[in-house]
């Protein structure tokens, strides 16, 4: 007895519909071959010609990640002038940025 394999049932647009479990001398040309345990969701990927690709419309609806409220470096400079405020000593490269960023648009009020 062989082992057997999986060949992957696709739609013309290549969508993964399901797979067959057949010997291997059953492939041919032009299949995909797949293992015979796949667990790919049919109709969620797609054959591109080399892989499997999620079809991105199943995660339509979905929230974009939320931007962040404030940039990094407003972020920074915030949590340096609070260790100022509290005479926490700091590195002077942390100064010099501080002093460098209070100088820009978004270090206005700092």
């Amino acid at each position: 007895m062989t082992d057997q394999i999986g060949r992957a049932r696709l739609d013309g647009d290549g969508v993964y519909l399901g797979l067959d479990v057949i010997d291997p001398a059953e492939l041919q040309e032009g299949d995909v071959e797949v293992p015979a345990d796949c667990d790919l969701a049919a109709g969620k990927y797609r054959w591109d010609g080399k892989t499997f690709l999620p079809i991105m419309s199943q995660f339509a609806g979905a929230s974009p990640p939320a931007a962040a409220p404030v940039s990094a470096e407003v972020a920074l400079a915030g949590l340096i002038a609070a260790l100022k405020q509290a005479k926490t000593p700091l590195p002077a490269a942390t100064e010099r940025w501080y002093a460098a960023f209070k100088n820009t648009i978004d270090g206005a009020g700092q």
